[in-house]
């Protein structure tokens, strides 16, 4: 499949974005990333979801557009994308940026980057 959704040291979802993605795969992940959502929730924890683009195709207009939407809708805290494919992450920036959700979304090229700024408390006023 080419997308993968887990829950990680009980803390994260973690999303793994492989290959040529469709519509359909990602409206599947959704569900199985809607449940884990919930369950930290439910727990009283922040929805920190960390994406690997590693081995993402640059997706086609259908899949951004749902892409985007999902940015906008999905009941996360923070989402931290983390890979070396450049073209990909450049195509997910643009989505963040049009989707408007830069202030809780970002992009890096390392995993133990992204899991630091997943974990970062925000500041105190």
């Amino acid at each position: 499949m080419p997308v993968k959704v887990y829950k990680i040291e009980g803390e994260m979802i973690q999303v793994d974005y492989i290959g040529d993605l469709k519509v359909e795969e990602m409206k599947a992940a959704t569900v199985d990333a809607l449940k884990l959502a919930n369950e930290l929730k439910t727990a009283g924890k922040q929805v920190l979801v960390l994406v690997n683009s590693s081995e993402l195709q640059l997706p086609h207009s259908k899949e951004r557009e749902y892409g985007s939407e999902l940015l906008k809708t999905f009941p996360y805290d923070k989402v931290a994308v983390y890979g070396e494919n450049k073209l990909a992450n450049y195509v997910i920036n643009l989505l963040v940026t049009v989707s408007q959700t830069n202030d809780k979304v970002r992009i890096f090229t390392t995993r133990e980057e992204a899991e630091a700024w997943l974990k970062e408390q925000p500041k105190s006023s």
